[in-house]
């Protein structure tokens, strides 16, 4: 992989969760965008740390986005590249597209901040990508088809691109399932290498191709994955002579390794760990304090709204133990960490893991409640400390590795019988559920969920995370490429 004019990137990631008015509205998942966009540019396009900004909630005032940010483009040089990524509330004023501070009730204009400074600086190659409309409170996005607002202060000799998540007036919106924009997952997934549909020309991420990939697989998600019955239009503009690639993969003869031929490919980079745990409702300290109400067997909204309740005090508990436990761990202060408690579960970030808690009812016993845990690590678990399991008070006891393309289902039942029948092992498969599973005779458990489009690997013995994704890895290993 060539990565472009990397030596002299400067990429700048601002990220607008919260407001410090509530005029503006929060944005669910802002976070996660920003943090998966640093670490694409660091981990995918092998920018280092140093060449990244990422200014976050209170961090992003409006002095600091009047004065600094214009400064550090000015300071450009020719040759350079610049990368700016904002998601936050923005819109448009007759016709001058307007950005939002954390501590301004007043909106700031895009020409003044970055684009006058970006034209008058020595850079002349620029990608701009603008996350915008998601939860805003009287704001629409900003018309980026609006030429003249833009044109009229790029170089059209230089090489500029500028991508909007929407069209004027749209919303952008969010994957609970990823817990980010989808936009700005598909921007990754492209820019990390990880889909094929996103090549150009020549094996290269091209303005033109990520533009194309944006504009097809963001509305196919909405149409597919979600409910939601309203589309979504990305939108992009470029200046500068004919189309320019971004990264090549032409030395590379695959952006997905092909796991063992097994019929499917592996999204390595989004590998978590999960673990259920069923709980009888009517056995619940909190619902035998006195409480009258008799246990539905149907989901409904005031039942799950019931069950929340009930676990409302063992939410704070385990994400404040894990709170504490991660700033001695790890060595992390208060402002390392960011924490949410709400009705239903909660959640725990930091630069190294993510801990999402989950409460639903069970869809298969409505009488019982189902506790969903996932940890998404943000780095190699070789640079764990040795007590690292020690965060969490429950143990994840399985690995979930999502799966790319299309799956075919009677294609990979065949290719493990072929497997069971060389190496051994037991194979159920359940058309009617989609399931394929697999458990090898060293006692690993493959699971393949067709509908999900996750593979799930449980270790027959495991005592923590670390040790789960050890076993996990080398139990895959075997399947993947099994020794004859």
């Amino acid at each position: 992989m060539e990565i472009l004019n990397n030596t002299q990137t400067l990429a700048i990631v601002i990220a607008l969760e919260n407001y410090e008015s509530g005029e503006f509205g929060s944005i669910k998942y802002a976070l996660n965008d920003g943090q998966a966009f640093c670490r694409m540019l660091q981990e995918k396009l092998q920018l280092p740390e140093e060449q990244i900004l990422f200014w976050k909630n209170e961090e992003v005032t409006k002095e600091k986005l009047e004065e600094e940010l214009p400064q550090l483009i000015q300071g450009l040089e020719r040759g350079g590249r610049f990368i700016f990524y904002y998601v936050g509330h923005g819109t448009e004023e007759q016709g001058v597209t307007k950005l939002t501070a954390w501590d301004a009730q007043s909106l700031l204009s895009l020409q003044e901040i970055l684009l006058k400074p970006l034209a008058g600086s020595g850079c002349q190659e620029s990608l701009l990508f603008f996350d915008f409309s998601r939860g805003a409170k009287g704001l629409q996005a900003p018309n980026p088809q609006n030429n003249a607002e833009f044109s009229s202060l790029l170089d059209a000799n230089s090489k500029h691109a500028l991508f909007f998540s929407t069209s004027r007036g749209g919303q952008a919106y969010n994957s609970e399932a990823w817990q980010q924009s989808i936009w700005s997952q598909y921007v990754a997934q492209a820019l990390s290498g990880e889909s094929q549909e996103a090549l150009g020309e020549g094996k290269a991420i091209t303005f033109q191709s990520l533009s194309d990939y944006l504009m097809d697989f963001v509305p196919l998600y909405l149409r597919q994955k979600t409910s939601i019955k309203k589309t979504q239009r990305p939108v992009a503009l470029f200046y500068g002579e004919g189309d320019h690639p971004i990264i090549s993969f032409s030395g590379e003869s695959s952006i997905n390794e092909d796991s063992g031929n097994l019929g499917f490919q592996l999204k390595a980079d989004e590998i978590y760990l999960r673990s259920f745990t069923y709980q009888s409702i009517a056995r619940l300290p909190s619902y035998k304090k006195g409480n009258k109400r008799k246990l539905s067997n149907q989901i409904t909204s005031s039942t799950l709204a019931f069950v929340h309740g009930l676990y409302e005090e063992d939410v704070k508990l385990e994400i404040k133990e894990i709170y504490q436990q991660a700033k001695q761990v790890l060595s992390l202060r208060r402002r390392d960490i960011e924490k949410d408690v709400f009705l239903g579960g909660g959640s725990l970030d930091t630069d190294i893991f993510r801990y999402d808690l989950e409460i639903e009812q069970n869809p298969e016993d409505p009488t019982e409640a189902m506790l969903t845990r996932r940890l998404y690590l943000r780095s190699s678990d070789s640079k764990l400390p040795e007590n690292f399991d020690d965060i969490f008070p429950i143990q994840l006891d399985e690995v979930v590795v999502p799966l790319d393309g299309m799956l075919d289902f009677d294609d990979i039942v065949e290719r493990f019988e072929d497997l069971e029948e060389e190496h051994g092992g037991h194979l159920i498969e359940d058309e009617d559920e989609g399931t394929i599973q697999y458990r090898t005779s060293a006692g690993l458990t493959v699971l393949i969920s067709v509908g999900e489009q996750e593979l799930i690997l449980r270790p027959q013995s495991r005592s923590g995370c670390l040790e789960l994704l050890e076993q996990a890895k080398i139990g895959l290993g075997q399947v993947i490429s099994p020794s004859s």
